[in-house]
């Protein structure tokens, strides 16, 4: 399914999302970009009054555990109430188990990647036959 943006309830939304390129055509402004394809990683496809601090803290987060760099602030998210996108919301909790679970299964596969490293590195070194 693909993202589906609106942004005709954005106060002023002519000018907050939206800039002109050289081709003086319309295009979402960086915030709201990243505002509208992050609320997948997020699980909240509407920003509203009541939760625009849950959305940039959730934003937050994920900066804070990976190499995400966050390209907006709680003003920009503030800016964009009224953004909406066809996401499924999911509560903190269900979204952070989601989340702890994916950061989970990659240190699992980086483990196992080390390992089978290890196991390979050992068989092509001819000083390491015979050792554990």
């Amino acid at each position: 399914m693909s993202l589906t943006i609106d942004t005709r309830q954005v106060k002023n939304h002519e000018t907050v999302c939206y800039t002109t390129d050289t081709d003086n055509k319309l295009q979402y402004k960086s915030a709201t970009q990243n505002l509208a394809w992050g609320s997948m990683a997020i699980d909240i496809g509407d920003i509203t009054k009541k939760n625009y601090r849950e959305v940039y803290f959730r934003h937050k987060f994920l900066s804070s555990i990976s190499n995400y760099k966050l390209a907006f602030t709680l003003e920009d998210v503030k800016n964009n109430i009224g953004l909406s996108t066809n996401v499924a919301y999911n509560h903190r909790g269900v979204w952070k188990n989601r989340i702890i679970k994916d950061r989970m299964q990659r240190l699992e596969y980086q483990i196992e990647n080390e390992e089978i490293s290890m196991f390979n590195m050992k068989r092509g070194n001819p000083f390491n036959e015979g050792t554990d």
